[in-house]
């Protein structure tokens, strides 16, 4: 499969995300997910920016927010740590816009950015994942 091909997966998020894993294993590498459900979501992920998930703090979500902030306005941030079927942690940084312009503005310049000597991923997120992690 080459790196630019598109592939189209439907389902429930469960499967979407098993079958993501599936082809991340085959191509040897990350993919990016883009489907109706984040296409028009206002939420936006930044991966990336620290080697440990202890090293998230305020002073970093505070640094996110006003980086961010230049692209609009922010109607809640929150930090999540996803666990990989590896068993390692990756931590998310969610920025929830108030308008969906704002975000694609933010992905554009935020993806591939350096930050500590990191490269970091910026990318849509589901709105009803980030409502769910918000609510627990």
């Amino acid at each position: 499969m080459a790196s630019n091909e598109k592939v189209k997966i439907r389902g429930s998020r469960e499967g979407v995300e098993g079958a993501k894993r599936e082809l991340e294993a085959m191509v040897g590498g990350p993919i990016t997910v883009v489907s109706d459900t984040t296409a028009d979501s206002k939420v936006m992920a930044l991966s990336n920016m620290v080697a440990r998930p202890e090293d998230v703090d305020d002073d970093l979500v505070e640094s996110i927010k006003k980086e961010c902030l230049k692209f609009g306005p922010i109607t809640n941030i929150a930090v999540y740590d996803e666990h990989q079927h590896n068993g390692s942690i990756i931590s998310k940084v969610l920025i929830k816009f108030q308008y969906p312009t704002s975000i694609v503005r933010c992905l554009g310049v935020m993806n591939g950015r350096l930050f500590d000597g990191r490269q970091v991923k910026a990318e849509y997120f589901c709105e009803d994942t980030f409502e769910s992690i918000v609510a627990s």
